[in-house]
């Protein structure tokens, strides 16, 4: 099936039924990136109140922030195939069972019931990105805090540098005094929110106690997650440059040992591969009989 959707054997994960509090979200998130950004473009770039170098770092991080959005709202999170099987070839028990999927659900997956499905390593369903923050796009998520971040704290400091030698904007027009003060605002709002929910992902990482699972702790349930993930959990087996782009982390082929299942309808890379170079060979030997059988 090629639509976009939930659904198992979708081309283009999304969940297409967000909830209006989910796409308010979404909405607000992109309305004060983007009015930072064209704020600092104003100032930098326009106006050339500013350094303009700092307009193209600030963009760098603002591009780099999207971009991890992006890939967090549109990638599978580990949703749990309909085929997996336990690693260890054991039969499924009432611990290892999703009565909702119908099928077998590894002990680190929880059912998300917007999402519809099981997702391994499930942290929580982010209204934000309108997606579940799993085992694979855990990674998308923090670079995507990360760099949010980023871009508050040098929000913050352009406007307070700038504050303190022009005396408080007071050699600014008042159109620019407003833009300036609420752009230091749009910081302040960012760092405050993005960076508990970064100390929550590194806590979730360094712990492997997700945000469920911490729900689930102080109710004296008993957690899926409890063991501390190695950073190639997260961000792949890829070098330490890779792990700050938001491409999808490398988690092996095949990625049971990540995953926490296997799935008999999993195709090896490696084995496509192979299997493509050798009908490759084939085709070119057919192609050369002719000139054979001519000589």
């Amino acid at each position: 099936m090629g639509s976009c959707g939930t659904h198992q054997g979708t081309e283009c994960w999304c969940n297409t039924r967000p909830d209006c509090l989910s796409a308010l979200n979404v909405v607000g998130a992109y309305v004060l990136t983007l009015y930072a950004d064209v704020v600092v473009i104003l100032f930098c770039l326009v106006w050339r109140v500013w350094y303009g170098v700092f307009a193209y770092v600030f963009l760098a991080a603002s591009a780099l922030a999207i971009w991890a959005h992006l890939k967090t709202m549109l990638t599978d999170p580990g949703s749990v195939p309909a085929d997996a099987q336990p690693l260890g070839g054991e039969g499924t028990s009432d611990l290892g069972y999703c009565a909702k999927c119908n099928a077998y659900k590894p002990r680190s997956a929880y059912h998300c019931s917007k999402c519809r499905r099981c997702v391994v390593r499930m942290d929580h369903h982010c209204p934000y990105t309108n997606n579940c923050v799993g085992a694979k796009n855990q990674k998308h998520m923090i670079l995507f805090l990360v760099y949010c971040v980023a871009q508050a704290l040098f929000a913050i400091a352009l406007c307070g540098y700038y504050c303190f030698e022009s005396h408080g904007f007071q050699s600014y027009p008042w159109p620019q005094r407003v833009f300036a003060v609420l752009l230091a605002v749009d910081g302040m709002l960012t760092l405050a929110f993005t960076g508990n929910m970064t100390r929550r992902q590194i806590t979730s990482v360094v712990t492997g106690v997700g945000t469920i699972d911490r729900l689930k702790l102080a109710k004296g349930k008993t957690i899926a997650g409890g063991n501390p993930l190695p950073l190639s959990a997260v961000f792949g087996n890829g070098t330490v440059m890779l792990w700050w782009v938001p491409i999808d982390p490398d988690f092996g082929d095949p990625p049971d040992a990540i995953l926490g299942y296997r799935s008999p309808s999993y195709v090896s890379v490696k084995a496509a591969a192979a299997a493509a170079a050798s009908s490759g060979e084939i085709a070119e030997a057919n192609a050369h009989l002719p000139l054979l059988a001519k000589s």
